[in-house]
């Protein structure tokens, strides 16, 4: 990506200015809930990136701006006697200037390879909370993608999200809703910009079915498998989209 940098930040070097920078930028896309109190969210913020095992990956233009973050930690498991690896997205915004890029979608496949590869002794998950758009990117990216109360998950992944979603998020995670209470309250998106294909609006129903009121600040969880295959199709998939979107806008 011409004029773009990427960096990927391991705690060590996420400092007080580049957590202020993130926090801002964040607040550009997100609002805060009214019963929020911007010092005490700060401080979870600062200290959610600066967490062990995480990495705070950000987009930079050649002038230094800021124009993208996302954050991963990885959390290593046991569960009912198998150990698990999972992939734990948060605090992901791009300006609409850049998303056509695909950035979000690039770091995302580069982090989880890294950071979650598969194992023959070793299952790997991605899950968290994710408003519409949020669910919607995943869905595109990977193969399977479940939200709590689905009733297709296997019994094994259906206890594992119920358990890491409490072990996140504590009470702010309902239980019998599958959604998780957030501090933020999403800015709604264009209508229009770009059109759903069938799959997408699918999943977009499938969504507004289990999480109809987003809007006001609760996400669903979701969690999906992290395998090669899923990896094979979901790049698969990106460069077919990414080379449809160029052609429409050299046809322009």
């Amino acid at each position: 990506m011409n004029g773009l940098t990427t960096t990927l930040n391991p705690p060590s070097q996420v400092g007080d200015a580049l957590v202020t920078e993130a926090w801002t930028f964040r607040l550009r896309h997100a609002d805060l809930q009214e019963h929020v109190d911007p010092t005490d969210d700060f401080a979870r913020f600062s200290s959610h990136v600066r967490s062990p095992g995480g990495t705070l990956a950000v987009l930079r233009q050649s002038d230094g701006t800021l124009v993208g973050m996302v954050h991963f930690r990885v959390l290593c498991r046991v569960y009912e006697g198998r150990s698990v690896r999972i992939v734990a997205p948060e605090y992901g915004f791009v300006d609409p200037a850049f998303r056509s890029t695909g950035w979000t979608g690039i770091v995302c496949a580069r982090m989880f390879l890294r950071l979650a590869g598969p194992s023959p002794r070793r299952s790997g998950y991605v899950a968290g909370p994710a408003y519409l758009p949020s669910y919607l990117s995943t869905c595109r990216a990977l193969p399977t993608v479940w939200l709590a109360g689905d009733p297709n998950i296997p019994l094994f992944e259906q206890g594992l999200m119920h358990s890491i979603a409490g072990e996140l998020f504590g009470d702010a995670f309902d239980e019998d809703t599958g959604l998780v209470e957030l501090p933020t309250r999403p800015r709604m998106p264009e209508e229009g910009r770009t059109p759903l294909g069938a799959s997408s609006q699918s999943a977009r129903l499938h969504y507004l079915q289990t999480n109809p009121d987003w809007a006001r600040g609760s996400a669903a969880f979701m969690m999906a498998p992290l395998t090669l295959s899923g990896y094979a199709i979901g790049t698969s998939k990106t460069i077919k989209r990414r080379s449809l979107s160029s052609f429409r806008r050299a046809s322009r």
